[in-house]
């Protein structure tokens, strides 16, 4: 249906390139189809479009999250997506948080904190976002969750902790944040300290640092 031209919205735009990118799984160039744009173009039914990009929500979330894409995944929120929703379809029953901080996405996760992410909720294996980022040694994304109220010295179900995971594999500035977020340097996860898993793999720098 066409109207009158005229300027969009920034909701507007941001709801029209969820349209598209949900119903033809095309990314609109960032050049032609920028978030507030001052030009004037068709326009479309809102009511129609509307409801075009809620049917397409379920799912669409975690794409998002995945593919770091902050500014649809603000539009998905804006549109009534659950910024909790874990994805049953997923093994890990992952919530749109636990993907971009395992992925390394980390301003999918500034957005999504800034929309109350809970940051406590655990995966199948009773791992929360901190432990997979810190594990993958994304130290941005480690800062961003440690201003959370996360549990400290929380155990996956091995008995890991997050300074344990990112000493074992080596992450140097992963550890130092948690050491000084308060991390327990003594704690024994599998039968070894985090100095321990990291002397194993042969990270001295990190088993410097936590001897200290």
């Amino acid at each position: 249906v066409i109207g009158e031209a005229h300027t969009l919205s920034q909701l507007q735009w941001a709801v029209l390139r969820l349209a598209f990118a949900a119903c033809s799984h095309v990314r609109l160039g960032e050049s032609a189809w920028t978030i507030g744009a001052d030009m004037d173009v068709i326009s479309i039914v809102g009511d129609r479009l509307l409801s075009i990009a809620r049917a397409r929500l379920p799912g669409r979330i975690w794409e998002a999250a995945r593919s770091g894409d902050a500014a649809l995944l603000r539009t998905h929120l804006e549109l009534g997506a659950d910024v909790n929703d874990a994805n049953h379809a997923d093994a890990m029953n992952p919530t749109p948080l636990f993907i971009a901080s395992r992925v390394g996405h980390a301003a999918a996760v500034e957005v999504l904190l800034s929309r109350k992410a809970d940051v406590t909720l655990q995966n199948c294996r009773a791992s929360e976002c901190l432990m997979v980022a810190a594990q993958s040694g994304y130290a941005k994304i480690v800062a961003q969750l440690i201003r959370m109220p996360v549990t400290v010295d929380l155990q996956n179900y091995e008995g890991s902790t997050a300074l344990a995971m990112a000493a074992q594999k080596g992450h140097r500035e992963t550890v130092i944040l948690r050491g000084q977020a308060g991390a327990n340097k003594r704690h024994r996860g599998k039968g070894r300290t985090p100095a321990q898993w990291a002397e194993r793999n042969d990270h001295l720098a990190i088993v410097e640092y936590l001897a200290g």
